[in-house]
């Protein structure tokens, strides 16, 4: 093969290039070397080296095969594209190279050249006149030579570009090969030097594009056009296992019709590749799936023909020592006669491909005659590429200098499953259990050996030592050899987000680590190997919730780096019933610390224990909601609800408020009576019937019956109807018959219903919040009395009252010691009772709603136990009387009874405060 003369090709037109390449024929000789006396010198081998360029191809496999098709040799470009391959026998060669980068970006195909020495570039060019070569049966050089004339070119502008000349201006043609790739861009070529285009020598360096079809239409249409659906294409091959690049052919049954096809396993469509030519692939980059689709106007589109294209990698090696004939070796189900070649190393290869992962086991069949044949390197599993390390070893036994003594020892700690490949001298043993180990290969005594760890276990990571390795046999076998494996470990981290306080997470339940920052975070104990990392919070920084992704996996032989744990500020949900009549429930929350999240919120009749399973519940409803409040109206008055918050963050993440229970007010709660009476018949008259008791039961008289002897209860009583009437209800607090109240702190804070102390009682069926006195002398203390007064005269009924007098034990001396209901409202409100300022005075009716005539008190001494005194009972209500602006409405409380009554306003009486609706 010629080598042009670098640097001596500069920017010509057609008829400048022809004269610069006669110069380079005639200044530069062929690839040889002669010596003074004229004897060819040249070494029996050579190396074959060169670039593939397309800018050039970096990271590109590349696969050497001999005249016959035989792959010698396999390697990869460098960073500028180059490789090389030492120790060829003169001869043709082609070679193959699929994928790599270019630009930083992964060129998409294959590239050829054939070459018979150094340098060898591979370009478009050289795969342009391959595949020209294939495609007429012609030689190389010849399509070579037809290539170049069809575009005027003295030689490959690319491989002249290496050399430091420039034919062309190649920079338009690689964004033509960046845009539709290479096999598009050759699929084209082929056919316009197929057609004998004339082509300017220009035409190499502009985008080519698909070639004109013919503008004339056929004068007489087709009679009978196929009916129906286009013809399902077929791949030759139709898939399999290949070492190497494969030529694709595709075909259709439908005449006229048109192929598309992919090689990435997307669905072929309009837009895909047009199949022109046979195109090569390569499966030895990873395995291809090809697809097609065949189309035909007028017609319906084809289903997809597709096959699946696997690499497949050869299992090879050498024979030495070999003099005899006989040598049989087995792989699996497939066995290889050996031919002896006078003593030499005798290379072999099976030919049967294995996909990857596949297990392999290199052993002797049949002995050769007088000789002892071991194998060493034989046995592994298939990583993605070819095994080319087997070496079968000859011996003639007992003669001199043969091996007398096994070379052996312990291996320990190797994990269940994993494997270490041990090497003495040329000879390597796969261990896959603890316990003994002995070479097959025998050292004579005197003879050094040295064992090394020829390949660590990788299933788990293990890194494997060897202790006594190497030394001289000494008249006896070598057993103490010592091989310790260890698993390898592996940092668990990853980074936290939004955190705005202390965060401590755990993995698998221990090696606590406490985080204050956003940032990357790494726990101090690494994980095995092939064991597993949880990732969890133990404690939640103050006011948010931290969640965790990508916490949970198995250690693969890497720094685990990808945890993320997202920290949002927590939902705050509240929930506060309307005013009584709107059946409706006000929701807020805080939805300024959550800019563009999603809010998803779940109503109903139950205690929501999984948000997820909200549309399964009692009455259960999930809606999108914004704007940080809601209404949930169309309500049932009375009964009780339970809301839960649901805020959507991006990449799935969500977090969930508390649960909260809410009774949509309805004005008055039910009177707490749950006992029935009877007035009808004298004999058997009674106020204490139990109404649910055994052996009641209702009559078409509305009359009911107990123990055989009729007792007359008129129907329609009030322990029949209303809260009062069920068992069972769900409350939010406690409280008894049908009330259900909440204690409530001074801070405004709920309760439990076990609390001793508490400032404030929630009506959880009305919404209102009462004051509860003390016994304190205090400000609140429920022996105070005060005169009724309102200075408002849209609400005094015409007369302010009266502003009072000491009556309240001086604690009012800061509005002149005149006890007055106005002034007590102010005072009350000053001090934030509750955690609130809008206490007023109660009307009629609500006092009348918290109001429990089924007990002596009248009201429940467990939630206001103020109540327990003797004396006066009478609590000043907001409410004028309309017929006498002197007066105002009283509400007296007794032994299971309330009455309203009026008084005058220049009276002293007690005052309990409400707030809400």
């Amino acid at each position: 093969m010629l080598r042009p003369c670098p640097r001596l090709i500069e920017r010509t037109g057609r008829f400048g290039g022809l004269l610069i390449l006669l110069f380079v024929l005639s200044a530069c000789g062929a690839d040889v070397n002669i010596d003074e006396s004229g004897g060819d010198t040249s070494p029996a081998t050579f190396v074959l080296e060169g670039t593939v360029t397309d800018d050039p191809v970096s990271e590109a496999a590349v696969f050497i095969y001999d005249a016959v098709g035989n792959l010698v040799g396999q390697t990869g470009t460098d960073a500028n594209g180059h490789f090389s391959w030492p120790d060829l026998p003169h001869g043709d060669y082609r070679v193959v190279t699929n994928g790599g980068w270019v630009r930083g970006q992964p060129f998409v195909g294959s590239m050829t050249a054939r070459c018979s020495g150094s340098p060898c570039h591979v370009t478009p060019l050289t795969t342009l006149a391959d595949a020209y070569a294939e495609r007429n049966g012609l030689s190389y050089e010849d399509a070579l030579a037809a290539v170049l004339a069809a575009f005027g070119l003295p030689m490959d502008p690319f491989a002249a570009e290496l050399d430091g000349a420039s034919l062309v201006d190649l920079e338009p043609v690689r964004n033509t090969i960046a845009d539709g790739g290479i096999e598009a861009w050759l699929d084209v070529l082929l056919d316009l030097i197929g057609q004998g285009a004339d082509l300017p020598p220009e035409y190499v360096g502009i985008p080519i594009p698909d070639p004109t079809p013919d503008p004339t239409p056929d004068p007489t249409p087709d009679p009978d056009p196929t009916p129906g659906t286009v013809a399902t294409p077929t791949l030759t091959p139709a898939g399999g296992v290949f070492g190497g690049p494969v030529e694709i052919a595709l075909a259709t049954a439908t005449a006229g019709a048109s192929i598309r096809y992919t090689i990435d396993g997307t669905d072929p469509g309009a837009t895909s590749t047009l199949y022109g030519a046979p195109f090569l692939i390569n499966p030895k980059a990873g395995p291809v799936q090809v697809r097609a689709r065949a189309f035909r106007d007028g017609l319906t589109d084809s289903a997809v023909g597709q096959a699946l294209f696997v690499p497949g990698y050869g299992i090879a090696g050498v024979v030495t020592g070999y003099t005899g004939s006989g040598l049989v070796l087995r792989n699996g189900d497939e066995t290889l006669d050996v031919a002896a070649d006078g003593g030499e190393p005798v290379p072999f290869s099976f030919a049967t491909l294995l996909v990857g992962d596949t297990d392999y086991s290199v052993t002797v069949e049949t002995q050769p005659a007088g000789l002892t044949c071991v194998v060493s390197g034989g046995s592994g599993t298939i990583q993605d590429a070819d095994v080319a390390n087997v070496v079968v070893t000859c011996v003639v036994p007992g003669t001199p200098g043969a091996p007398g003594f096994s070379i052996g020892g312990t291996v320990s700690g190797l994990a269940d499953g994993n494997a270490v490949v041990l090497a003495n001298g040329m000879e390597e043993r796969t261990v896959s259990t603890d316990g003994e180990f002995a070479f097959i290969l025998p050292v004579a005594d005197g003879g050094a050996y040295a064992v090394t760890v020829a390949l660590q276990p990788g299933d788990p990571d293990q890194t494997c030592t060897v202790a006594d390795g190497s030394g001289i046999v000494d008249g006896a076998d070598v057993t103490d050899v010592t091989v310790t494996c260890a698993t390898d470990a592996y940092s668990i981290g990853g980074d936290v987000s939004g955190l705005a306080g202390t965060l401590v997470l755990t993995n698998n339940g221990s090696d606590a680590l406490s985080i204050d920052a956003d940032g990357a975070f790494v726990f101090d104990t690494p994980v095995a190997d092939g064991s597993g990392y949880e990732v969890a919070v133990d404690a939640q920084p103050a006011g948010q919730t931290c969640q965790v992704s990508n916490g949970i996996g198995i250690v693969t032989g890497a720094d685990v780096t990808d945890v993320a744990v997202s920290c949002f500020t927590d939902v705050d949900l509240t929930a506060t019933s309307a005013k009584p009549g709107d059946a409706a429930v006000v929701l807020a929350w805080n939805d300024e610390d959550y800019d563009g999240a999603t809010f998803l919120l779940c109503r109903a009749r139950e205690d929501i224990v999984a948000f997820d399973d909200c549309a399964t519940l009692e009455g259960g409803l999930l809606t999108v909601v914004s704007g940080g409040s809601h209404i949930a109206d169309g309500l049932v008055g009375g009964a009780g609800y339970w809301f839960r918050l649901g805020v959507l963050h991006g990449e799935g993440q969500r977090t969930l408020s508390d649960v909260v229970y809410a009774v949509p007010a309805v004005g008055l709660n039910d009177t707490g009576i749950t006992r029935c009476g009877n007035h009808v018949d004298d004999a058997d008259a009674s106020n204490d019937l139990d109404c649910d008791a055994f052996g009641v039961t209702a009559t078409s008289e509305g009359e009911y019956e107990m123990d055989d002897d009729p007792i007359f209860v008129p129907a329609g009583q009030d322990a029949l109807y209303g809260r009062d009437a069920h068992d069972g209800l769900e409350k939010a607090g406690g409280g008894r018959a049908g009330f259900d109240f909440t204690k409530i702190a001074g801070d405004g804070s709920d309760l439990p219903v076990s609390a001793t102390e508490w400032d404030c009682v929630r009506d959880n069926v009305t919404g209102r919040v009462w004051e509860v006195k003390t016994d304190d002398d205090g400000l609140r203390d429920r022996g105070h009395r005060y005169d009724w007064y309102d200075a408002d005269a849209t609400t005094n009924g015409g007369a302010a009252g009266s502003v009072g007098t000491d009556t309240c034990g001086g604690t009012l001396s800061a509005y002149g010691n005149q006890c007055n209901t106005q002034n007590y409202v102010d005072a009350v409100n000053d001090g934030g009772l509750c955690g609130a300022d809008d206490w007023r005075l109660p009307s009629r009716s609500e006092l009348l709603s918290i109001a429990d005539l089924g007990i002596w008190r009248g009201i429940d001494v467990n939630y206001f136990p103020d109540m327990n005194v003797d004396g006066s009972l009478d609590y000043w209500s907001s409410s004028p009387d309309v017929s006498d602006s002197g007066y105002a409405w009283l509400l007296k409380r007794g032994y299971g009874w309330e009455e309203a009554t009026r008084e005058p306003k220049t009276s002293d009486f007690r005052v309990r405060l409400v707030r809400g609706p």
